[in-house]
């Protein structure tokens, strides 16, 4: 059993776990637990940016969330201002028009008089002239100034319009 090589194999394997256990093995626990301190670290600090981003995440979806209400409430009052300019104009463009007709009404009103003073007047001079043909022929000369004086007064007096 001496003289196996597995026996000098295992005493030089027990020899070399000795040494490396004496020499090597607190630097080589000291390197993994500082690389085992550093990945903690790093997990750490990963879940801190974890939370950190969803309450950055929170804070901007309430933020979108309260600047939509504000959009849909400038929404509405832009609407409601497009409503309101809408119903002026209309109630401008209907006053307009029904002014627009009452002068038409009271232009062609003005029109119908001036067209009956006219023709009222044009009316009038021809019985006048014809007065003045009639009493020519079948009156005396004395009698045809005072019957065209008086014929003249009857036909004032019958005139339906008077000129303002």
């Amino acid at each position: 059993m001496l003289a196996s090589p597995t026996f000098y194999l295992t005493i030089s394997f027990i020899a070399f776990l000795g040494v490396l256990y004496r020499y090597a093995w607190r630097p080589l626990i000291g390197f993994l637990d500082a690389h085992i301190a550093k990945v903690k670290d790093s997990i750490q600090q990963a879940d801190n940016q974890k939370i950190q981003a969803l309450q950055d995440l929170k804070q901007e979806t309430k933020f979108y969330e309260h600047l939509d209400e504000h959009i849909q409430t400038i929404l509405d009052q832009a609407q409601q201002q497009c409503d309101l300019l809408r119903h002026n104009i209309k109630a401008e463009i209907e006053a307009e028009a029904l002014e627009q007709a009452a002068r038409l009404k009271l232009l062609s009103e003005k029109m119908k008089q001036d067209f009956l003073y006219q023709l009222s007047d044009q009316v009038a001079d021809q019985i006048i002239d014809k007065i003045h043909q009639w009493t020519e022929t079948h009156l005396q000369p004395e009698t045809q100034a005072s019957s065209q004086k008086k014929a003249i007064e009857l036909l004032q007096q019958l005139k339906p319009f008077e000129r303002q």
